[in-house]
């Protein structure tokens, strides 16, 4: 269970009559092309300067450091049978994005391959 900020990260499995995606069979950790990720963000940085690069300077490098500093996190996870392509990607916190992939790991890694499984994430109240 994963808990920041009073959020928890619960994997519920098997799971009846709800939507769920299977675990992948690959290993874990999945193995990543570290071109796709630096591809998007390479590509959100030539935005960026498209916008605002030779109109405000300051604020293309500000932008620049914030999308450097951020993960590029799948938005399915490999280990549940998402792509490793630039269409499944969006940034996260470092922070959060390590954290939630090794809880996803320890909570999945018993399972068999192909297992239906469904992220949950729980609120504070």
């Amino acid at each position: 269970m994963f808990n920041q900020g009073g959020r928890q990260l619960i994997i519920e499995s098997p799971l009846s009559g709800s939507p769920s995606i299977p675990k992948a069979a690959t290993p874990n950790p999945v193995s990543r092309r570290s071109a796709v990720t630096g591809g998007f963000k390479d590509r959100l940085v030539k935005r960026a300067y498209g916008l605002y690069g030779t109109t405000d300077p300051d604020k293309f490098e500000r932008m620049r450091e914030r999308i450097r500093s951020l993960h590029a996190e799948h938005a399915q996870d490999l280990q549940r049978l998402g792509v490793d392509d630039g269409v499944n990607l969006w940034h996260q916190d470092r922070n959060v994005n390590v954290g939630l992939g090794a809880q996803v790991r320890r909570q999945i890694q018993h399972l068999d391959d192909y297992t239906p499984i469904k992220i949950l994430v729980k609120a504070p109240k």
